[in-house]
C-alpha cells in the first residue's frame, strides 16, 4: 500500500508545512474516503506525535478533528481526555478545566453517548464503558479538586470567593448524582459538607450532608465529625431562629410545670435528630454524656419532661461519674 500523502518522505511533523497542513490534510483524505473505521487510529495517532513533539495546538486539533468525524468514537472519551491534557501541558489551566467539564458533559454514565454504547454489539463494549466511567469520575473529580483550590486561593488574597464555592457545591451534587457508590464520593459528600457549613453559612443543607456522611458509607474516617458537626448546625439554625422569634423568657420552674408543653421548631427538631444520630453511632464517646445533657436540655426546656427524663436517665445510669450527672431527673 503507498504511503498517505500526508506521511510523505521529508514531511515529519516538526516540518513547519506540516505542522500548518497536516491535520487539514489527513482530515481531507479520511473524508474522501468516506470515514473509514481506520481513521480513527490515523487522526489519534497523528495527535499523539504532535503531542510528543510539545506542539500542543496542532494535538488539540487532531483530536478535535477526530471526535468531530467519529462522534460515536466508543473510546472518545480518551481522546477528549487527551485535549484536556494538552491545555495542562501548555499551561492553559482553565481551557483544561472546561475541557475536563466537556469530557464529563459528554461520556458520564448518564449521557446519551454512554446510553448508546451501552446498546452497540461491539467487541469491547464492556471494556469501553469501564474505560468510559473511569475517565470521566476522574476528570469530573479534578475539575471539584481544581475549584476548590481556586476558591481557598481568592479567600486568602482577601477576594470573595462565594461564586466559587457555590460552583464547587454544584460540582459534588452532580457527582454525588452520577458517581453514587464510587469509592471518591465519601471523601466528595464530606468536602460538600464543610463547604455548606463552614464556606456558605447553608447551615441546613450541610446539617443533611453531615447526618449522610456519619450514616450512609461504609467509611468511617469523618463519621464522628460529621455527627459532631451535624449537631453543631442544627444548634445554629436553632441558635438564629430564637434570635428571630425573641421568645419570652419563663420565670420559675413551678409555674413551668403547670403550663403545657411546647412542639420543638424545625430548626430544633433537627438538633434533637443530631443528638440522636451522634449517640447511635457513638454510645461510648466520652462525649455522649455531654450530648446527653443537651438533648435532656432541649426536651425541659420545651417542657416535655418525659423525654427529658429518658436522656438524663440515660446519662446517670449509664455515666455515673459523668460531670453532667447533677442536672439529671431521676
Amino acid at each position: 500500500m503507498s504511503s498517505l500523502p500526508f506521511w510523505r518522505a521529508g514531511r515529519r511533523p516538526n516540518h513547519p508545512n506540516y505542522a500548518k497542513s497536516g491535520v487539514d490534510n489527513a482530515r481531507g483524505f479520511i473524508e474522501k474516503l468516506d470515514r473509514p473505521q481506520f481513521g480513527i487510529d490515523v487522526m489519534e495517532n497523528m495527535g499523539d506525535r504532535y503531542a510528543k513533539i510539545t506542539k500542543w495546538n496542532e494535538a488539540i486539533s487532531a483530536y478535535s478533528q477526530l471526535l468531530d468525524m467519529y462522534p460515536g468514537h466508543a473510546y472518545a472519551p480518551r481522546v477528549q481526555k487527551k485535549i484536556a491534557d494538552a491545555f495542562i501541558a501548555d499551561e492553559q489551566f482553565e481551557r483544561a478545566f472546561e475541557e475536563r467539564k466537556m469530557l464529563f458533559e459528554s461520556y458520564n454514565p448518564k449521557s446519551e453517548w454512554y446510553a448508546q454504547l451501552e446498546q452497540r454489539n461491539i467487541e469491547g463494549r464492556i471494556a469501553a464503558l469501564d474505560e468510559a466511567y473511569r475517565i470521566t469520575e476522574e476528570a469530573f473529580r479534578t475539575n471539584i479538586n481544581y475549584l476548590f483550590t481556586i476558591s481557598s486561593e481568592r479567600e486568602a488574597e482577601g477576594e470573595s470567593a462565594i461564586a466559587n464555592y457555590e460552583e464547587f457545591v454544584n460540582l459534588c451534587n452532580r457527582y454525588l448524582e452520577n458517581y453514587p457508590t464510587d469509592e471518591n464520593a465519601y471523601e466528595i459528600n464530606w468536602a460538600l459538607a464543610f463547604v455548606l457549613d463552614t464556606k456558605l453559612s447553608r447551615f441546613e443543607e450541610a446539617f443533611t450532608e453531615y447526618i449522610r456522611v456519619s450514616n450512609d458509607y461504609l467509611e468511617t474516617n469523618h463519621q464522628l465529625d460529621a455527627a459532631v458537626n451535624a449537631i453543631n448546625a442544627a444548634d445554629t439554625l436553632v441558635k438564629i431562629a430564637r434570635a428571630a422569634d425573641d421568645p419570652t423568657v419563663l420565670d420559675g420552674d413551678q409555674l413551668a410545670n403547670r403550663l403545657p408543653s411546647k412542639d420543638l421548631s424545625p430548626e430544633e427538631n433537627l438538633l434533637a435528630e443530631a443528638y440522636d444520630n451522634f449517640i447511635k453511632l457513638f454510645p461510648d464517646s466520652p462525649e455522649t454524656p455531654s450530648v446527653l445533657a443537651a438533648a435532656g436540655a432541649l426536651y425541659y426546656n420545651h417542657r416535655q419532661f418525659d423525654l427529658a427524663k429518658k436522656y438524663y436517665k440515660t446519662m446517670v445510669t449509664k455515666f455515673p461519674g459523668a460531670q453532667q450527672k447533677s442536672i439529671g431527673i431521676i
